[in-house]
């Protein structure tokens, strides 16, 4: 069964009866099986309405409007020639959002409520061939069992992508409309 669509009334024991649970019995929003229906972490922050359209069925993510296979490229300076970027210097981080949550990656560099710090990021550094080459082979598989790429192939060439487009080095940045949609599908 699929819960109801935005718009439609929601509550918490209908998401519990859709993840196997006992209508009427106690349940948060914070339960494994809850979270896991919407792909969200432990404690991560959730509320009724991001379980509209969420469905315990395969395909458990439903890939909406704004998911995709997200990347932020840059390159450092050449040191050789501090106006030009550095090919053999260069980062593509990867974010990946499905069911309008970002499942892969973070806009966040480093989680400090652990000690050490986490690395949240996901990417890709290197020379620009071997960068490009890792991040057009990438799939994620995801929790629902099914794996996901990239919908079409990004190239460091080309009209259209402009690798100087993030020059010189931007670092990680912890904003989504820096990075390019390449849209997601299923395999």
């Amino acid at each position: 069964m699929t819960l109801p669509s935005f718009g439609v009334p929601l509550s918490l024991n209908q998401i519990h009866v859709e993840v196997g649970g006992t209508s009427g019995t106690t349940v948060s929003l914070n339960e494994t099986d809850v979270r896991g229906l919407i792909s969200k972490g432990l404690n991560a922050s959730n509320s009724i309405s991001d379980y509209y359209g969420a469905s315990s069925a395969p395909p458990y993510t439903q890939i909406i409007s704004g998911d995709g296979f997200y990347y932020h490229f840059t390159m450092a300076v050449n040191p050789s020639q501090p106006s030009q970027p550095d090919p053999q210097n260069t980062y593509l981080w990867i974010i990946v959002k499905l069911g309008g949550n970002i499942v892969k990656g973070s806009l966040t560099m480093y989680d400090y409520s652990t000690n050490p710090p986490t690395n949240l990021t996901f990417g890709y550094g290197g020379p620009i061939n071997y960068v490009f080459n890792s991040t057009n082979a990438y799939s994620y598989t995801h929790t629902d069992g099914y794996t996901y790429k990239a919908n079409s192939q990004i190239a460091n060439t080309g009209s259209g992508y402009n690798i100087t487009s993030h020059f010189p080095n931007t670092n990680h940045s912890s904003n989504l409309s820096t990075y390019d949609n390449f849209g997601i599908q299923r395999l």
